[in-house]
């Protein structure tokens, strides 16, 4: 089992804690839902039926509604089984795990104008992984550059507070955000785009990799339940600024990348006004595979 579907397992729904009056109805649904029949799909979500659910194939109601043909059946069908109170990001990340751009493309549509889910209907999961960083993670190109262009983004973590003895205290949950949120930071893909996004002043990839990695080193020694996780993320970034430096035609073309100054390095490393470029930076993190 990938680590994705660890993830995901608690937004699928499968009836095994004996109600099967609810799967039933959920099969109606799904039924109802492929055929576009938006009078039966009103009168199930009226019969309180859980609608946050996925069918044997893994697939969420609102993937099914997105896949009709029909353009203006499609947009009907969707739009009630949101106002029922169908998750729209509980869909999303289904289609995004399952890569299908076209699905995510559609619900994206709705995105401005669907109502918020009550959380009731939200599983813990959503709390801890977010469409930007899934497709990310799961390094889906297309996916990314739609949410990106669409304005989503990836909020930063804060570190917990000190309880009265000084030591700081926190739920896995936050932590659990916090590996996602730098695994989708980490990603080539996510690197790449927010750059392509604006090349003028953009942050630099190679910049930006080898600063993740001491980032990421550091984060290793304070979390040390991920510490392995954090430690694999951080040479990643290590091997991606490498391949991006392969890429240059000539060494003029290395100097040029590796003398440019970054201010995001400063920050990392708090000199104080100094600012380093990218192999000075290097130096003093001791990034082996940037200046072996």
């Amino acid at each position: 089992m990938e680590a994705t579907d660890i993830f995901l397992q608690e937004l699928t729904v499968d009836g095994t804690d004996g109600q099967q009056e609810n799967v039933k109805l959920q099969r109606k649904l799904f039924k109802a839902t492929r055929k576009g029949d938006l009078e039966r799909i009103k009168s199930l979500t009226h019969l309180k039926c859980e609608i946050n659910c996925v069918n044997h194939s893994g697939k969420a109601l609102l993937q099914v509604a997105a896949e009709l043909s029909d353009l203006s059946q499609r947009h009907e069908v969707i739009a009630a089984l949101l106002s029922s109170g169908a998750d729209l990001e509980f869909g999303m990340l289904h289609a995004i795990r399952d890569n299908n751009v076209k699905t995510v493309q559609t619900l994206l549509s709705f995105y401005d104008t669907a109502p918020s889910p009550h959380p009731r209907t939200q599983s813990k999961c959503q709390g801890h992984i977010t469409p930007l960083i899934l497709a990310a993670w799961l390094q889906h190109f297309r996916i990314v550059k739609l949410l990106l262009d669409h304005g989503f983004t990836i909020s930063d973590v804060k570190w917990p507070r000190a309880d009265f003895t000084g030591e700081a205290v926190e739920k896995l949950g936050p932590a659990v955000y916090r590996l996602n949120r730098y695994r989708a930071l980490a990603s080539p893909v996510y690197i790449a785009l927010t750059f392509l996004q604006n090349v003028e002043s953009g942050p630099d990839p190679v910049h930006r990799a080898c600063v993740l990695n001491k980032e990421l080193h550091d984060t290793a020694d304070q979390e040390y339940e991920f510490s392995k996780e954090y430690l694999e993320l951080s040479d990643n970034c290590k091997e991606f600024a490498v391949a991006l430096l392969n890429e240059c035609r000539s060494m003029k073309e290395i100097r040029c990348v590796m003398e440019r100054a970054s201010k995001c390095a400063n920050v990392a490393l708090n000199t104080q006004g100094k600012c380093l470029n990218i192999l000075e930076f290097a130096i003093a993190t001791r990034n082996e595979k940037v200046c072996p």
